[in-house]
């Protein structure tokens, strides 16, 4: 069962779907916008956003494409959109009359997903030739009755939008008749894991999915930039079920990257974005580099939760050496994220991993009473309390609380928060990853006041009570 509506728009290169999409999502800004060009194949990725007009989420996808350096990544992102779709707008072109590509793209359809409602579309069929358009020989398509329209002079929309409600009242009713709890829906979705393998090429990504996995799903080579997608598979392990990601990986920015390796690279970012835990993949017999260090430093950016894995452990020499160079790094710049040393190839302390992943995945999603977090900030300002700032005026805490998960966020309130030190700041946060085993997650933490504008001070009266956060600093 879908956990959410959407639309996606099949068809080949340059029948229009670009511009129909532009129109049903109503963006004006450039990038929220397809890109509408009339060389054919300008569409590489899918995009999606939310279409007020259809109340449900429109997704433009890349014509399929014949050119073998690109064929891959974006038939596999158009496939990946269909996989997941609610139902399918099949687009062709009126002015050209039906071609032997709209036959193909039918059956790669149906053989993609021969379960998914189709709505035949021909477009440009402007006003000059809407009631002459032939559509008898769409017929062949096997989608039924073709529905006219003209994405620019915005001819036929009406018909779409009742089609699709129509087929959308059937689908709830027969998910209403499937009759799924929703308290089972929500706890399949609190015990999902969306894991993404990072690093740099060749340290071992791909052996590491099919170790995990215990079958060859990932391509392993010697050769950097063997993986060009992001390939996902999906592992039980307990109550929960992991979708491990596997991504391309990251070289230094003044590398000189093919187009195939930019969508690739954009591809592993997407995957980041979309991920709950993020392993970044180190190896071992080389050691940590910069390019690994921007790469954890991008996965806590975005919010998520970070494990390292050093890999190739049984070729490492200094083992003591390297894992304390790599953990006074971490517990610097990366969050004091939790090292493990692996090795894919031969399963050394693999089985560790599953475990990690879902001690992290909950710490991420944790979240802490505000009687526990004040018991802990009064023991914290007992212990070792603020100096007194620069022009000799006491910092006083006054609570704390946690306002949002994954990742947590916490709001501090201070008398003077602009006057609070940085270092102060740090103490605060690396004592609560220690004291809260928060290690490897994004905190963040604002730190602000909260007062009462609305307070005379000459009458000491109050006219309405508001709480007020002054400027914050987020770390």
């Amino acid at each position: 069962m879908l956990n959410k509506k959407n639309i996606v728009i099949i068809g080949r290169p340059n029948v229009g779907k670009s511009n129909f999409f532009n129109k049903f999502v109503r963006k004006k800004i450039a990038n929220n916008k397809a890109i509408v060009y009339s060389e054919k194949g300008t569409t590489i990725d899918y995009k999606a956003d939310f279409s007020d007009i259809f109340d449900c989420e429109l997704i433009d996808t890349a014509g399929l494409s014949e050119d073998l350096t690109f064929s891959e990544l974006c038939n596999r992102q158009t496939t990946l959109a269909i996989q997941g779709a609610s139902i399918c707008l099949f687009m062709v072109d009126g002015s050209e009359g039906m071609m032997a590509d709209d036959i193909k793209y039918a059956r790669f359809l149906r053989k993609t997903r021969d379960d998914l409602p189709v709505i035949l579309i021909v477009n440009k069929c402007d006003k000059k030739i809407f009631n002459e358009t032939d559509t008898s020989e769409f017929y062949k398509l096997g989608f039924g009755e073709p529905l006219l329209i003209s994405t620019e002079q915005n001819i036929g929309f009406t018909d779409i939008v009742a089609k699709t409600n129509a087929i959308f009242k059937m689908l709830d009713e027969a998910n209403d008749d499937e009759g799924e709890d929703e308290s089972e829906e929500e706890r399949k979705r609190e015990f999902f894991i969306n894991l993404s393998i990072v690093g740099r090429p060749n340290v071992g990504k791909s052996t590491l999915l099919n170790r995990l996995f215990e079958k060859e799903r990932a391509i392993v080579s010697p050769i950097a930039g063997t993986t060009r997608d992001t390939i996902s598979v999906e592992v039980k392990h307990g109550d929960y079920t992991i979708k491990l990601s596997d991504t391309a990986g990251i070289r230094k920015k003044d590398h000189d990257k093919t187009a195939i390796e930019k969508m690739s690279i954009h591809s592993t970012m997407i995957s980041i974005q979309f991920a709950n835990v993020a392993l970044l993949l180190i190896d071992g017999t080389i050691g940590l580099e910069k390019q690994d260090l921007m790469i954890g430093q991008h996965v806590l950016d975005e919010g998520r939760a970070l494990i390292i894995l050093i890999n190739k452990w049984d070729q490492v020499k200094n083992k003591n050496d390297l894992l304390e160079d790599i953990d006074s790094v971490t517990k610097k710049y990366l969050a004091h994220a939790n090292l493990l040393t692996i090795s894919a190839k031969e399963g050394f302390n693999c089985e560790k991993i599953f475990p990690e992943i879902i001690e992290v995945y909950n710490n991420w999603k944790k979240r802490i009473t505000t009687g526990k977090l004040n018991r802990w900030i009064h023991a914290v300002l007992d212990e070792h309390e603020h100096k007194l700032s620069s022009n000799k005026r006491s910092i006083k805490i006054k609570f704390i609380t946690q306002y949002d998960i994954r990742p947590p966020r916490f709001f501090v309130s201070v008398n003077r928060p602009d006057d609070m030190d940085e270092t102060y700041k740090r103490y605060i946060i690396n004592k609560f990853r220690r004291d809260f085993g928060m290690e490897g997650i994004p905190i963040r933490i604002e730190f602000g006041s909260s007062r009462n504008p609305y307070y005379d001070k000459s009458t000491k009266t109050t006219t309405k009570r508001v709480v007020v956060k002054k400027e914050t600093d987020i770390i």
